[in-house]
């Protein structure tokens, strides 16, 4: 029986270049059985102090909208790190459906990821001194929905790694979910990490992609700087109320003090425009609603065939797409995770409606993002905007 520290190791979830995800069982006496997700780092020398001190820096984001870090150990192997298992979706599956998502869903999911990201903002350590996170990474993948109805952020690895290197010009993330300065290479602030949140929201309410259209990463990237959606949400979705379409302008504007100042005051603005509007922010419920979509991959404890750990773990490795199972057909034109080997062609801007739900294991990944940035000029993107690695 293989275990890592106390943890009985159930399976294998995912493997890649610079460590493995297991799916694990924490089991006392009278029946007692927690299951986790456990990540076993591949590293040594300055990589491996720096995984190990992210890791106590993780443990301090306890929020019910934050991935939450249990434990960290080391034995002959190496270390490894225990984090919340969460049995649902990442949105990224929700948007590949292809239906329209209901706006009191949308809300629902926007607001806990601007509840999230505003205590992130202003985590400190023990002494009190604020941790200056910065996600850098706020995209589809990295908003898990679970069947219970929870919203929880993850990937918080980057942006730990890159508040406490300094590397305020580094280059995190997927392309198209970048604000106009970190695409630049400039220095991004929380206000940052707002303008992703708008463009994942712009995506909910109108169906469609905010700057991607499958053309290629240049011109992507110059539409991003700019600050320039491919249509004005207006257009893209008419049938929403004014003063909803107003408080996703205001996080998608280009300059960050015209933006909301944190996330709180997004989340505020969010729930009034829908009162004034009548919307019921979390109706239709977000579990239920998951469960008609999904309801396959709900009733599943065991392995499914569309098990995924690659958007919630990354950077597990250079290429999330290693970690990924394989499918049969082409990839979705959405799937931001950057090929080893360019495509010989652009992606379609169209999503593909995917069958079946990914049973989402959150493993918030510390430490291990800082091994994968870029101090100088951004590198090159990946046909869906995700910034490559190798």
């Amino acid at each position: 029986m293989q275990r890592i520290g106390p943890y009985r190791v159930v399976r294998t979830i995912g493997i890649g270049g610079m460590g493995e995800v297991f799916l694990c069982a924490l089991e006392r006496a009278g029946g007692f059985e927690k299951r986790v997700a456990v990540k076993r780092a591949r590293a040594e020398g300055a990589p491996l102090a720096l995984f190990e001190r992210e890791a106590r820096l993780a443990a301090l984001l306890d929020h019910r909208h934050i991935v939450q870090i249990f434990d960290f150990g080391r034995d002959a192997e190496g270390a490894w790190l225990a984090m919340e298992y969460v049995q649902g979706v990442d949105l990224k599956a929700v948007l590949d459906l292809g239906e329209p998502v209901p706006v009191g869903v949308a809300l629902e999911v926007a607001v806990a990821c601007a509840r999230g990201l505003a205590f992130a903002h202003r985590a400190t350590d023990t002494t009190g001194r604020p941790l200056g996170i910065v996600h850098r990474d706020v995209s589809p993948h990295n908003v898990l929905l679970s069947f219970q109805g929870d919203v929880k952020l993850g990937d918080f690895g980057v942006a730990l790694a890159t508040a406490r290197a300094g590397a305020a010009a580094a280059i995190h993330g997927k392309l198209a979910y970048m604000s106009p300065e970190q695409a630049a290479g400039a220095p991004a602030d929380p206000r940052s990490d707002l303008f992703s949140l708008g463009v994942v929201l712009y995506e909910l309410l109108a169906g469609r992609r905010c700057f991607f259209d499958g053309g290629d990463a240049a011109a992507l990237g110059a539409r991003v700087r700019a600050g320039a959606p491919l249509c004005p949400l207006a257009e893209a979705a008419p049938d929403l109320p004014p003063a909803l379409v107003a408080v996703v302008e205001r996080a998608l504007a280009g300059a960050p003090e015209a933006r909301f100042p944190d996330g709180d005051a997004l989340a505020d603005a969010l729930l009034a425009a829908a009162g004034a509007a009548g919307i019921t922010v979390g109706a239709p419920a977000l579990g239920p609603w998951l469960a008609q979509r999904f309801g396959q991959a709900q009733a599943s404890l065991g392995p499914t065939p569309m098990e995924a750990t690659a958007t919630a773990a990354a950077p597990i490795e250079a290429t999330a797409a290693a970690a990924a199972p394989a499918r049969s057909g082409p990839p979705p034109a959405s799937a931001e995770a950057p090929p080893a080997v360019p495509p010989a062609g652009p992606a379609a801007a169209p999503r593909s409606p995917r069958r079946g739900g990914w049973l989402v294991v959150a493993a918030a990944l510390v430490g291990a993002a800082a091994w994968f940035a870029w101090p100088d000029a951004p590198p090159p993107a990946g046909p869906d905007g995700a910034v490559a690695t190798a």
